[in-house]
């Protein structure tokens, strides 16, 4: 072979590889998606059960201010007109409106009774036959007792601790 001949050499051409496709994804894309959608839902949880609170929250704090209120003007007739008020708002709120509004007096302590989840049957701590009594009585009493009062405001804060008020949303 002579040197100064120029030869070729029996070689292809340099191939470059293909593009990088972006499907099939990489496992970490993958675990990403999943991550996001796990999130996304557990928010939406936490939404919701926040929400689902919303009145029980509300009443709670309206409860706290209105015995404030009490504290500082000792009108037991107006605590109980205000305390009848909140429980007959969060009846309506939570549920028919049809089972509570036209209710008064004993009607309404019965329903209140019997719609409380924390039944003792040797407790007289009831609307009916408990401190619940001054609800319908406090404004034609001169004088309530302190602890009655005391007693009422327990009461109501059971009553809306533990009554069944979740199916409603507040408008905040």
């Amino acid at each position: 072979m002579n040197p100064t001949q120029n030869q070729q050499l029996p070689l292809h051409d340099i191939h470059l590889p293909q593009a990088i496709s972006w499907w099939p994804l990489a496992p970490g894309w993958w675990y990403l998606f999943g991550l996001i959608i796990v999130l996304t839902g557990l928010i939406y949880a936490v939404w919701r059960w926040y929400k689902k609170g919303a009145l029980r929250r509300e009443a709670l704090d309206n409860l706290a201010k209105i015995a404030e209120r009490y504290k500082k003007t000792g009108n037991h007739g107006e605590l109980a007109q205000e305390l009848s008020i909140l429980l007959r708002r969060v009846v309506i709120s939570s549920q028919n409106r049809s089972l509570a509004a036209g209710l008064t007096g004993e009607r309404w302590l019965q329903f209140l009774d019997t719609h409380n989840p924390v039944k003792d049957p040797k407790s007289n701590f009831s609307f009916q036959h408990g401190p619940g009594k001054i609800l319908i009585t406090a404004p034609y009493k001169p004088h309530v007792e302190k602890e009655e009062v005391e007693n009422l405001l327990t009461l109501c804060n059971s009553w809306i601790k533990n009554s069944n008020i979740n199916n409603y949303t507040s408008n905040k």
